[in-house]
């Protein structure tokens, strides 16, 4: 049953409420952190702040990793194919990560401007930072745009890969649970001290693999980071469509 355009609609519903409050938080937080970072550095020559935005990757992964179980379970209980579930979904989280990405955009002028209000505060964002001389060499509008592709793509990707590990988590029995569990808490928490132990070569690798494969090398190019997360979105998507598209319900 090809039920799409009510799938789209439920997942939009139940996901902008959180949405909502989540960018709320993070005006406000924006507001209060640059206005309070000024205060404290009217002697210090100025305060460079950066990386805020990655809040929204992260918190959009975290975000289609949650209730997915009571989702799949009313979809299926609704008569709702596995197809148009997943179609519905994957359209749901197209449309919101686009507007998280223009949200993000604007959001980002908000924390340049109140920056420069302060007239002590000499912040960049993150697109500027890394790709400041690109961005400046190509125009306001088309800078913009690239701006906001990679931005998009970078929240896809990692709503992808959130919904990618929701769904292998619910298909795993129990112990291939306790092992994906095991693994996502040894990994940050050994990371540090492999890094220690091997005398920062790790951190070194992932600095060469950012800007080897996401363009923030000698010669930035923004365009680099949206292949790479093109890539990550389109393996992510069959991925999952391999893992739902034989998905039995389980007794929750």
């Amino acid at each position: 049953m090809l039920l799409r355009k009510p799938v789209i609609e439920y997942y939009m519903r139940g996901t902008l409420k959180a949405f909502l409050w989540f960018i709320g938080i993070f005006v406000a937080i924006t507001i209060v952190s640059t206005l309070g970072i000024a205060a404290v550095s009217v002697n210090a020559g100025g305060t460079f702040v950066n990386g805020q935005e990655l809040a929204f990757p992260i918190f959009f992964g975290i975000a289609m990793m949650s209730d997915f179980t009571a989702e799949l379970h009313f979809m299926f209980q609704h008569g709702v194919s596995r197809r148009s579930t997943f179609v519905g979904f994957v359209t749901s989280m197209l449309i919101m990560s686009a507007l998280f990405a223009v949200i993000l955009f604007g959001l980002n002028h908000l924390f340049t401007f109140l920056s420069d209000l302060t007239g002590v505060l000499d912040a960049q964002v993150m697109m500027q930072s890394m790709f400041g001389g690109y961005l400046e060499g190509i125009g306001a509008v088309p800078g913009a745009l690239v701006t906001i592709l990679f931005s998009w793509t970078m929240i896809l990707s990692a709503g992808i890969v959130g919904y990618f590990i929701a769904i292998l988590f619910y298909r795993l029995d129990k112990v291939g649970k306790s092992v994906l569990v095991a693994v996502a808490i040894a990994v940050p928490i050994s990371a540090p001290l492999l890094n220690h132990l091997t005398g920062g070569r790790i951190w070194q690798a992932v600095l060469w693999v950012r800007d080897r494969f996401f363009g923030t090398g000698p010669v930035p190019n923004p365009l680099n980071g949206v292949g790479v997360f093109a890539i990550v979105t389109a393996v992510g998507l069959a991925g999952c469509w391999l893992l739902i598209r034989r998905i039995k319900l389980k007794k929750v």
